[in-house]
């Protein structure tokens, strides 16, 4: 460009021609080739542009332009025929430029006389001329290479000049049986060019030159450890190229990697190799798959290499084509914990003291009970199951059921052999004193607490969602658990957690104070009455739906509000969803979360305390009838599967059977089936229970989580994103931070994630001072100063990973 504005501002330097006032330069361009920078160019002269549709507006310009000015004239088309030049008369008194472009290209390219007059065909094409002339002013040409490798990106319509983005176009047509781009590299550049650039790039050596052989080759280079040795030298490019090509076009990889393992007959090698030969194999997905079937067969035939699979496992998160892979992982992995925690039980045993038993299920066997629960949401999360997957997990569901869940329950059982009441240990915390020592303290302290109460959450469930929660820089968590009562049902459970003077059982129904408690509208009312007029309750569904200003209104001037959420049970509690139950369970954690951070947000929040009214027990597949026993009487007030509540107590050796000193006005005896047993009742429903003594049903969690109002609101003005946009059209995104304060953090990353929780970018780190740049996809660094407590504003580059793979209206999440 910078000869073109020479050769313009020579002409108009030209002494003017006797009786002309200035100079008016006609400037007809076919090829476009200047249109998007004619108007930047810095000349002594005013540029128009002219349309077809703007003779008659040009013509007015120039006569009535004041004063006189030097105009040149840019058309972007070919120079008409004098007959239907509209400005015939005014070119006839002017001058024409006609810039010589392949002698321009010759002097900024150093090019000889004889690639001049070989190029010259490949610029006789006018949308090939104007394709290079995009390529030529978006891409710097590589250092030592000169104006061949923008002709090789042109034919190949590469999208930009570098080596090897022209390779992976003409692998990419070669695997697709077109050899039209090749073609042209021979008419334009030459084959044995760009041979010889390719044995130069990739320290090859092979006589055979034809992209075949060297697809095959370069296919190879990551299966040094099982396959033959490649005739590609330089291994470490050859591999960084497949890296990144599965990285920036996974599509087009993927089907040129397919079309090189059926070339190269790689399924078989791959079916036939050892878990430990592949392992680390990337680039392929097909080995994603042979990973997943050997060790999901490996586990089939009782290999007990637990470890050893999840570090496998983890390796295959960081190589191509984890995600499609994604939830059959997370299968593999959740039973590979699930078996290796069972595998511990077995091992280690259980202690026959009901408090040991008690203690040992809350700080490590729960944990069994969680990667069941994470088993059935990746497995049922499956698009197709083949014979592996259902073997699988009828193998999970029998170890589950038949090696953990029974011993336990018969443990379990037998420990309350004989005593006369239900209680675990007295130090330990029950159901029915939770609102006087845990609630009331904080009432007494004047601070505004949070009561959510969210049916059937789980132990383990809880467990997953506290250690969520201390992710969040402002909130302190501390996690305990309490006893469950029993029965362990809604009605009951609910009232203890009230606070409470008398409850009664009245017509099967649960009172407090004289108050029903089963509605929203009672226990608003014995919050009232016991409390104060500053209590309220509500529905979690109530405030997710409520706006800001309704949160305030509503919630603004309580200091002790009780949150009812009824994600878990109302699923699976019924026959025709129970299957979904931990499908619920996740969906339960997300709705806490975001039910706190929206309580956080719009108003003053100390305390809040997440507890549950009672667990469940769960297992999959139809019950047998040895699971089942005899319903034992008709005169129950209360009953469901796990239990039924009467004033007789019977006596059976397939119950237990307990007094409960609960209700006021009568009392009742709880009796349950031992173990995981549940009472016969017609139709469906039975796999999803609760109601019993199991610590699955009465194991209570309760999450205290201190909110730090400062400490968050710190945290929260360090870095603002100013950046209006918050949607992503290229790979590169460039996001505009503000530091507003000092940054109390000495490191802080940032990065994108898509809803499945994948790092999908470059990490941004920002740091006190400079460190070594990594890799690509790893880190990069940025240099803050921290001293400094006047705003700075920060410009960070983000590299979105395989922008393919993505779907075009996929929203994707900035972590910091």
């Amino acid at each position: 460009m910078g000869k073109i504005e020479e050769k313009l501002t020579h002409i108009l330097k030209r002494p003017l021609i006797f009786g002309r006032r200035r100079h008016i330069i006609f400037w007809y361009d076919e090829s476009q080739s200047y249109l998007s920078e004619v108007e930047m160019m810095k000349i002594d002269a005013r540029i128009s542009i002219v349309t077809e549709n703007n003779y008659f507006r040009t013509r007015y310009m120039l006569e009535n332009l004041t004063p006189p000015a030097n105009v040149v004239l840019y058309f972007p088309f070919s120079k008409p025929k004098d007959e239907e030049n509209p400005l015939l008369d005014i070119m006839l008194y002017s001058e024409l430029f006609e810039p010589n472009e392949v002698r321009e290209w010759q002097i900024t390219y150093q090019l000889t006389e004889a690639e001049i007059k070989k190029y010259t065909p490949f610029f006789q094409n006018k949308e090939r001329k104007k394709q290079f002339i995009q390529i030529i002013n978006s891409n710097l040409i590589p250092e030592n290479k000169n104006i061949r490798y923008a002709i090789l990106a042109t034919v190949v319509k590469a999208k930009n000049m570098e080596f090897s983005s022209i390779v992976m176009a003409l692998l990419t047509e070669y695997t697709q049986g077109e050899k039209v781009k090749l073609d042209f590299v021979r008419k334009f550049v030459g084959l044995d060019y760009f041979w010889n650039e390719l044995e130069v790039y990739f320290n090859y050596q092979n006589k055979n030159r034809s992209l075949s052989e060297f697809g095959g080759d370069l296919f190879l280079i990551p299966l040094q450890s099982i396959m033959k040795q490649s005739s590609i030298n330089n291994k470490n490019r050859a591999y960084l190229f497949l890296e990144r090509w599965s990285e920036i076009d996974k599509s087009n990889f993927e089907k040129v990697s397919e079309f090189f393992v059926r070339k190269l007959g790689l399924r078989d090698i791959f079916k036939r190799a050892d878990l430990d030969d592949i392992a680390n194999i990337g680039i392929f997905s097909l080995v994603q798959e042979q990973v997943v079937q050997k060790i999901t067969i490996a586990i089939l035939e009782g290999e007990i290499k637990y470890e050893a699979y999840l570090k496998v496992i983890q390796r295959r998160q960081e190589l191509f084509a984890y995600d499609d892979y994604l939830i059959s992982f997370a299968v593999l992995e959740s039973a590979i914990q699930c078996l290796d925690k069972v595998g511990q039980f077995c091992k280690d045993g259980c202690n026959p003291n009901k408090s040991e038993l008690w203690s040992q299920y809350v700080t490590k066997w729960s944990t069994i009970d969680h990667y069941y629960r994470l088993f059935y949401e990746a497995y049922d999360s499956l698009l197709d199951t083949d014979d592996n997957w259902n073997k699988l997990q009828q193998y999970v569901e029998n170890t589950y059921k038949n090696r953990f869940l029974l011993p336990f329950a018969e443990k379990w059982s037998a420990s309350f052999q004989q005593e006369a009441m239900f209680e675990v240990s007295p130090e330990l915390l029950k159901q029915e004193d939770f609102f006087t020592k845990k609630v009331k303290p904080l009432i007494q302290s004047k601070k505004r607490t949070v009561i959510i109460i969210s049916d059937a959450l789980r132990l383990e469930t809880a467990n997953e969602l506290a250690a969520d929660l201390k992710q969040k820089p402002n909130f302190q968590i501390t996690s305990s658990t309490m006893v469950g009562a029993i029965p362990s049902y809604t009605d009951l459970a609910m009232a203890l957690l009230l606070p409470h003077k008398k409850i009664e059982l009245i017509n099967g129904k649960v009172y407090v104070n004289g108050v029903k408690s089963s509605s929203l509208n009672g226990r608003r009312k014995i919050l009232k009455d016991t409390v104060d007029e500053g209590s309220t309750a509500f529905t979690s569904a109530e405030i997710l739906e409520m706006t800001r200003a309704e949160v305030r209104s509503e919630l603004q001037n309580k200091k002790l509000i009780y949150i009812y959420a009824n994600t878990i049970d109302a699923i699976g509690d019924h026959a025709s969803s129970e299957k979904y139950v931990f499908e619920a369970c996740k969906d339960a954690i997300h709705e806490l979360k975001k039910l706190i951070i929206k309580l956080n947000a719009h108003i003053r929040v100390n305390h809040v305390l997440i507890t549950a009214d009672h667990g469940f027990i769960y297992t999959r597949g139809t019950l047998k009838q040895a699971d089942k026993i005899p319903n034992l009487t008709q005169k129950a007030e209360v009953k469901n599967r796990r239990f039924f509540m009467q004033e007789e107590r019977i006596v059976d050796s397939t119950i237990a059977s307990f007094p409960i000193h609960y209700f006021s006005n009568q009392n009742y005896t709880v009796h349950i089936p031992k173990g995981i047993n549940r009472f016969q009742k017609q139709g469906a429903g039975s796999n999803y229970v609760h109601g019993g003594y199991m610590p699955q049903e009465v194991a209570l969690p309760i999450i205290d989580v201190q909110i730090e109002r400062n400490k968050q609101q710190q945290e929260l003005i360090q870095l603002e994103l100013v950046t209006q946009s918050r949607t992503i059209h290229n790979a590169e995104i460039v996001l505009t931070f503000m530091k507003k304060a000092n940054l109390t953090t000495q490191t802080i990353y940032l990065y994108f994630e898509n809803a499945n929780n994948r790092i999908i970018s470059n990490r941004v780190k920002i740091i006190n001072q400079p460190i070594e740049l990594g890799h690509e996809f790893i880190e990069v660094s940025f240099m803050i100063d921290t001293e400094n407590p006047e705003p700075q504003e920060i410009n960070l580059v983000f590299e979105i990973k395989s922008p393919t793979t993505q779907k075009k209206y996929d929203v994707f999440f900035l972590d910091i």
